[in-house]
């Protein structure tokens, strides 16, 4: 798996709770399904307080990728 591996473009599928995971990427123009999601993590940078998600996932070929995603601020916190 390459970690530093960038991608065009990460397709999301948000739910009903509006909790999001990645569906498809795009690398060279070409769309890759993923076909499931190993593992999800939230990440804070203690210098700068921003908060990322971190998604392993097995694209439908079988290619293990990892996907980093920033979330906003207000996206971090949970909905009461």
């Amino acid at each position: 798996m390459d970690k530093k591996e960038k991608f065009d473009r990460v397709e999301f599928y948000a739910g009903g709770y509006g909790q999001e995971k990645p569906l498809a990427v795009y690398r060279a123009g070409e769309r890759h399904l993923i076909e499931k999601v190993i593992s999800k993590k939230r990440i804070m940078d203690s210098r700068t307080g921003r908060i990322k998600e971190v998604f392993e996932c097995q694209l439908a070929g079988g290619e293990k990728i990892e996907i980093e995603r920033e979330l906003e601020q207000d996206q971090s916190k949970p909905k009461r």
